[in-house]
C-alpha cells in the first residue's frame, strides 16, 4: 500500500504544477486562451511572468499521435509501459476535476503534451515558483 500511496503523492504533486509550458512575453498571471487535446478535452491556459501554463490538470487518454494510453487502476514499479490512472480509482468521479494520473514511461514518452506543449523540466518549474512568489509562498 506504501508504494501506491508513493506513486500517487508524487504524481499528484507532479500534475499539480505539470500541466504544460511554453514561453512568450512577460506579465503577472493573465488568462491567455485555450488549448484542446487528442481527446477534445480544451483546457484554459494562463501567462505567468514570461510562460503560458494549462491552468487545468490534464485528463488525456491519448498521446498526441493518437495512441491510447492504457488505464490501470494503480501502476506498479514493475509497469514498464506508459499508463494513466485516477484518484481513488474512479475516473467518473475524479477525472473532470483532477484529471489523469500518469506514470513516468507516459511523461517521459515526450507525446503526452499536446503538440506544440511539453511537460516542463525542474528549470521551467523553479522559474514558475519565482514568478509565483518562491518557495515560501508556493505552496502554502
Amino acid at each position: 500500500m506504501k508504494s501506491k500511496l508513493k506513486w500517487l503523492v508524487v504524481f499528484c504533486i507532479g500534475l499539480s504544477i505539470y500541466a504544460c509550458n511554453k514561453t512568450q512575453t512577460s506579465n503577472p498571471i493573465t488568462v491567455v486562451g485555450t488549448v484542446k487535446d487528442t481527446d477534445g478535452h480544451i483546457y484554459r491556459t494562463v501567462k505567468i511572468g514570461n510562460q503560458i501554463w494549462m491552468a487545468e490538470n490534464l485528463r488525456t487518454s491519448h498521446y498526441n499521435d493518437g495512441t491510447p494510453i492504457p488505464k490501470k487502476d494503480y501502476p506498479s514499479d514493475l509497469d514498464l509501459l506508459g499508463t494513466r490512472f485516477y484518484y481513488s480509482n474512479d475516473s467518473t468521479k475524479y477525472d473532470s476535476t483532477y484529471g489523469a494520473l500518469y506514470n513516468h514511461y507516459a511523461v517521459n514518452t515526450g507525446k503526452l503534451a499536446m503538440k506544440g506543449w511539453h511537460v516542463p523540466d525542474s528549470n521551467e518549474v523553479n522559474i514558475l515558483i519565482q514568478n509565483l512568489g518562491g518557495d515560501t509562498i508556493v505552496g502554502q
